[in-house]
C-alpha cells in the first residue's frame, strides 16, 4: 500500500479490503496500523463482498427475472388502474351521495359483483378521508314529551285542520314548543296549492271598527237524507264574528233575508232601522239583488256593495270564514237530515266565535275582539 495517501478515499478503501481478503493482513492489524475502528473495516468488507455479488448476477437467467417482475408490476397497477375506473362509474350513480355514504354504497355495489376493494384503497381513490367513513355520529334523536305530546294529539285527531297556533293557544302551550312537535311529528297541516292568478285592484272587505262593513254569502251543504241545503252567513268584517246564519233548502232571498235578521238581532238585539248606516258586502248573485233582499237591507238602513263580477278575492272575509267552516265543520260529518246540521253547525259556530282564536285578532277570539273595540 502507498502510505504517502492520508485520506480514505475509493482507491484505498478498495486496496486495504482487497489485501484483507487475500489474507495478507487481518483486520485487528489493520484497526491497529490506521487508527481504525474493526466494525468500520468490516463494514467495507461486507459493501466490496456485496458489490461483488451485484455485478456477477447480470446473466440472462437474472435480467429474466427482472422483466417478469416488471411485467407481474404492471399488470397489477393495470388492474388496480381498472378497478378504480370501475369503482369511479358506479361512483356516479348514486345521486345525493357524498362521504360516508358515497364509499359504502362504491364498496357494496363492487362487493355485489364478487370484487373486494378496502375502505382505505377506496378512500384514497375518491380523497375522503378514513375518519369521516368510520366516524358514528353520536348525536341522540330528538325527544318529545309526552305532557305536550299527548294532549296536542288529542286534539288534532279530533280537529285535524287546526294549525299550531290554534292548538297552542287552545292548550295554554308556548306555539313555538307546538310547533316544534308538529315538526317532528309530521303534523303538519298541509296547505292547499295556490297558483298565480291575475288580481284587480279593489277595496278589500276590511273595516276599522266594529259595525262599519258587514259581508255575506251563501254555500252549499249536504245534509243525507234531505239532499243540497243552503246555508247563508253574515259577519263583520271588523271583529270576524259570525252574527247571523240560516241553513235552509232553499236557497231563495228568504235564506239570506233570515241570516240577515239574525245578524241584526245578535248584534242590537232587536229588529229595526240601525242608528247609523254601515255597508253590506256580497257578490252579483240572484239572491242579494232580488227585490225582496235589496228592499229589505234597506228597510233596516243598511247600504248594499256588489263585488266586481268573478272576484271572489273581494269578498275574501266571508269566503275564508266559509272555507274554514268547510274544513273544521260540514267535511268532517255525514250529516243524516237538515235537523242534524243546524245542530252541528250551530254549535261550530258558537266555538268559532267564543273559543277559536284569530291569528288576524292576535289570536283572540272574535267575541273578544267586539267587546274590546266596544
Amino acid at each position: 500500500m502507498d502510505d504517502s495517501i492520508k485520506r480514505w478515499t475509493a482507491k484505498r478503501k478498495t486496496a486495504l479490503v482487497s489485501e484483507i481478503i487475500q489474507g495478507k493482513t487481518t483486520v485487528a492489524e489493520a484497526s491497529r496500523s490506521f487508527d481504525l475502528t474493526p466494525s468500520e473495516i468490516e463494514g467495507w468488507v461486507e459493501d466490496a463482498k456485496r458489490g461483488m455479488e451485484n455485478s456477477l448476477r447480470a446473466n440472462p437467467l437474472d435480467i429474466r427475472e427482472q422483466y417478469e417482475k416488471q411485467l407481474k408490476d404492471l399488470q397489477e397497477a393495470y388492474g388496480e388502474a381498472m378497478l378504480e375506473l370501475r369503482a369511479r362509474k358506479k361512483a356516479a350513480s348514486p345521486a345525493g351521495c357524498a362521504g360516508r355514504e358515497l364509499i359504502r354504497s362504491i364498496q357494496q355495489g363492487l362487493l355485489s359483483e364478487g370484487i373486494m376493494v378496502s375502505i382505505a384503497k377506496l378512500c384514497a381513490w375518491f380523497g375522503v378521508p378514513r375518519r369521516t367513513v368510520y366516524y358514528t355520529p353520536t348525536k341522540a334523536a330528538p325527544k318529545v314529551d309526552p305532557r305536550f305530546a299527548d294532549p296536542i294529539k288529542e286534539m288534532i285527531e279530533q280537529e285535524p285542520s287546526f294549525g299550531y297556533r290554534t292548538v297552542a293557544w287552545l292548550l295554554g302551550f308556548n306555539k313555538n314548543t307546538v310547533q316544534r312537535i308538529f315538526q317532528l311529528k309530521g303534523w303538519q297541516v298541509r296547505k292547499r296549492a295556490i297558483g298565480m292568478r291575475p288580481r284587480i285592484q279593489a277595496v278589500p272587505s276590511v273595516a276599522t271598527a266594529p259595525n262599519e262593513r258587514w259581508s255575506t254569502d251563501l254555500a252549499r251543504v249536504w245534509t243525507g237524507k234531505d239532499g243540497w241545503a243552503s246555508l247563508a252567513l253574515v259577519i263583520d268584517c271588523h271583529t270576524r264574528e259570525l252574527l247571523g246564519w240560516h241553513l235552509s233548502r232553499s236557497g231563495k232571498a228568504t235564506t239570506a233575508t233570515a241570516a240577515l235578521e239574525h245578524a241584526l238581532i245578535a248584534r242590537f238585539g232587536t229588529l229595526g232601522r240601525v242608528e247609523r248606516e254601515f255597508l253590506l258586502r256580497s257578490d252579483n248573485g240572484l239572491v242579494f239583488t232580488s227585490r225582496h233582499f235589496t228592499a229589505l237591507v234597506r228597510s233596516y238602513g243598511l247600504r248594499q256593495e256588489f263585488i266586481t263580477p268573478h272576484c271572489p278575492q273581494q269578498n275574501g272575509m266571508v269566503e275564508r270564514v266559509i272555507r274554514t267552516l268547510k274544513e273544521q265543520c260540514t267535511h268532517r260529518h255525514r250529516f243524516e237530515s237538515i235537523q242534524h246540521a243546524t245542530r252541528v253547525i250551530g254549535d261550530w259556530i258558537s266555538f268559532y266565535n267564543h273559543r277559536r282564536p284569530h291569528q288576524a285578532l292576535a289570536m283572540r277570539t272574535p267575541a273578544e275582539a267586539f267587546r274590546l273595540a266596544a
